[in-house]
């Protein structure tokens, strides 16, 4: 869905306190709140007090705000709230209450895949449903985060995997586990160790000179180390080495190209060993918006993946592309640059990157505001006791922002006093979500 100014809302600090207003100014939700989290589906966490509860995108409460704590899930499909030695689980996509059980005895440990981890006072860890059905009585030592349908346990120093009816599907024998990914889950057992899939068949086994480093699991590659030598390598999914332990350093970028570093120098090689970047540079950083960072002779560019540079190294330190601009430094001074290497934000010393990231700006003194497509937006102007603060322009493309001192609003860098679009007092403000029904 688009984002219209009747369908955007924006949380706001002021007087100490959280509220909501639209794109308008137009306050929905008064400032009554220590914090506000979206939680999606048009609601939000709301905490006042001692006391949290949540409301939808208009400020009606559609659960009281009495609760003591509550506990997210992961994947934002349920929320736990916690309320004396009663638990409520509230379906959030639903919008409706599924389940109340008792925690006496008990603390909620977390929430994944629409299930409960609790723990006893033995320390002995169950499983609730979302319906507040026991599923899994006190039994393991630990139960770690639901993935894929599967989780780890542990019970007598050794782990296994229970699937989300708690049943044991791959018994404990392990002596490390990582959660399941791209169907895959890394297990150590004595010397031996490697991927298995979720029957619990060893996949990906590693030899005793492999040390797993990372799995990329884009491209289902995984990075290791050899033990003896500290040289990199790459395997795949099946186990095969498709690029031998010869390289200092390797790490596994965007489109299955991979930054390398060989003879102290760096560059970037795709899965059959082609050289991509030749090993010229100092260091490579990973790739945003198709360019990687270099550094060569202390200095910082561009160069695409044609091995076109195309920012030349310059800068002190540069910063990944985000929307087309990036923050660069050049002796202490801090601006912002495009993709063709000009200067948009010019830098300079008084840019005080520091203190009004990323788009506000002090100046002499005077504050003005850009964003990443009219870029100065508000001109520098008398520095105000109150700072000046705006909300995800880069998406938006419109900012408000006002002080203690002006009832001003500034839309797309021009100053109203329309009552209608006046934001008056707000000292912070942030896009916060999308309400998808129609006001």
């Amino acid at each position: 869905m688009n984002k219209t100014n009747e369908n955007i809302r924006y949380k706001v600090f002021a007087y100490g306190r959280y509220g909501l207003i639209d794109q308008k100014g137009n306050q929905i939700v008064p400032f009554l709140y220590q914090s506000i989290k979206d939680i999606g589906s048009d609601l939000y966490v709301v905490c006042a007090g001692q006391h949290c509860g949540c409301i939808d995108a208009w400020g009606n409460e559609v659960l009281p705000i009495k609760f003591n704590n509550y506990h997210l899930a992961f994947d934002g499909e349920l929320i736990v709230m916690e309320i004396d030695n009663d638990a409520l689980i509230f379906d959030i996509k639903k919008c409706s209450i599924s389940g109340i059980f008792s925690i006496e005895g008990y603390s909620i440990i977390g929430v994944s895949e629409r299930l409960l981890r609790i723990k006893n006072r033995c320390n002995k860890y169950a499983l609730v449903d979302e319906n507040a059905l026991i599923i899994l009585p006190p039994t393991y030592d630990f139960i770690d985060w639901f993935s894929e349908g599967l989780a780890s346990v542990k019970q007598d120093g050794k782990y296994g995997f229970i699937n989300k009816e708690g049943e044991l599907v791959i018994s404990c024998q392990y002596d490390d586990t990582c959660g399941f990914s791209e169907g895959f889950a890394f297990v150590r057992k004595g010397k031996e160790e490697g991927w298995i899939d979720t029957t619990g068949k060893m996949i990906i086994p590693l030899n005793e000179d492999m040390e797993p480093w990372y799995l990329f699991l884009e491209s289902g590659l995984i990075c290791f180390r050899n033990k003896f030598t500290g040289k990199f390598g790459v395997i795949n999914k099946g186990g095969e080495i498709i690029i031998s332990p010869e390289y200092d350093y390797l790490f596994l970028d965007n489109d299955n190209f991979i930054i390398a570093k060989e003879n102290g120098k760096y560059g970037v090689i795709d899965t059959q060993k082609n050289i991509v970047i030749p090993f010229e540079y100092d260091d490579i950083d990973r790739s945003f918006e198709g360019l990687f960072c270099f550094k060569l002779n202390e200095k910082k560019g561009f160069i695409d993946k044609n091995n076109t540079i195309i920012i030349p190294a310059i800068y002190d330190s540069a910063y990944p592309f985000l929307n087309g601009l990036s923050l660069v430094t050049k002796r202490n001074s801090w601006g912002y640059i495009d993709r063709q290497g000009n200067e948009v934000i010019k830098v300079c010393q008084d840019f005080d990157y520091e203190k009004y990231q990323p788009y506000s700006y002090e100046k002499k003194e005077k504050w003005g505001w850009y964003d990443d497509e009219d870029f100065e937006l508000i001109p520098p102007k008398e520095k105000q006791e109150i700072r000046y603060y705006g909300c995800d322009c880069r998406e938006t493309g419109n900012i408000k922002i006002g002080s203690e001192q002006e009832n001003v609003c500034f839309i797309n860098g021009v100053p109203t006093t329309d009552p209608n679009e006046i934001v008056e007092h707000y000292i912070s403000v942030e896009t916060i979500s999308l309400v998808r029904q129609s006001l």
